[in-house]
């Protein structure tokens, strides 16, 4: 399916977060054979990722901005507690996932979907796209949005957010990895320069802090967690034997490459309590 010109740069972005995946299975470090299935498909360079846990009552799994992630196969045995697992993108991006998966999928478990929406719609409408979708609003929810919100306007974010803790139930939660851009930083410029080259825009809000952001958010939502990924070792969210393998296994050559560019990204997780 052609990719729509106004959509082609967001869309590109996915291919270069799938380099990530392939490149962590190749090297062992985080098994992924579902991110292989998409290789022939696009253009990729190899290159290098984290994030997510949850809990054992049942819950419903979205993703905004799914891309070619592969979670839902990748973890399928750890996923009996969810009730459904819903991946939302853009249609072309669904139809060639679609396409590319097909009968490999480990499973055709009725629970899973994948769902096109565009995200600058009202919220009224992602509501119903939802319900449509067999998403429970009365179910305790994890939305995943992985380098997806900083593509949509401030205003935009917000009322997305706002929806979201005012119609789903209390120990809901939103998990969101994003750039972190600091002030008078030339790391964070050459992001910004590197998107706009790319024909993306960031709204202006975008280019603060993790911490100014997230004050934007918080009061819609009871508590928020703030994890800069360069501290990710003392991350209350993983496992010993995740801190190990962060401890014994060099994702860069040059480690304080690796600091350098984790300390440009950030995991915030918001709570309804």
């Amino acid at each position: 399916m052609d990719v729509p010109e106004e959509h082609e740069a967001i869309v590109h972005t996915n291919d270069e977060a799938l380099s990530c995946r392939i490149a962590l299975d190749m090297s062992g470090m985080f098994p992924d054979p579902f991110a292989r299935l998409f290789q022939r498909h696009v253009h990729y360079e190899p290159t290098s990722p984290l994030i997510l846990r949850a809990s054992t009552e049942p819950v419903q799994v979205v993703t905004l901005g799914a891309g070619f992630d592969t979670r839902w196969h990748r973890l399928y045995d750890q996923l009996a507690n969810v009730t459904r697992y819903l991946e939302i993108d853009f249609r072309e991006v669904v139809h060639k996932k679609q396409r590319i998966l097909g009968q490999q999928m480990p499973s055709q478990d009725p629970r899973y979907a994948m769902a096109a929406f565009d995200m600058e719609q009202d919220d009224q409408a992602l509501l119903e796209f939802l319900q449509i979708n067999s998403l429970s609003l009365g179910v305790k929810t994890i939305f995943i949005a992985e380098c997806f919100l900083m593509y949509l306007g401030q205003l935009r974010v917000q009322r997305l957010l706002t929806t979201l803790s005012m119609h789903f139930p209390i120990g809901s939660q939103v998990i969101l990895y994003d750039a972190a851009f600091i002030e008078n930083d030339r790391f964070s410029s050459f992001m910004v320069e590197n998107f706009a080259r790319r024909n993306i825009r960031l709204d202006p809000f975008w280019v603060l802090s993790p911490e100014q952001i997230c004050n934007v958010w918080a009061p819609v939502w009871t508590t928020l967690d703030l994890q800069n990924m360069s501290n990710l070792e003392q991350s209350p969210y993983l496992t010993e034997d995740d801190k190990l393998i962060l401890r014994t296994r060099s994702i860069l050559d040059e480690y304080e490459e690796w600091a350098l560019v984790s300390s440009h990204y950030y995991l915030a997780i918001l709570n309804k309590q």
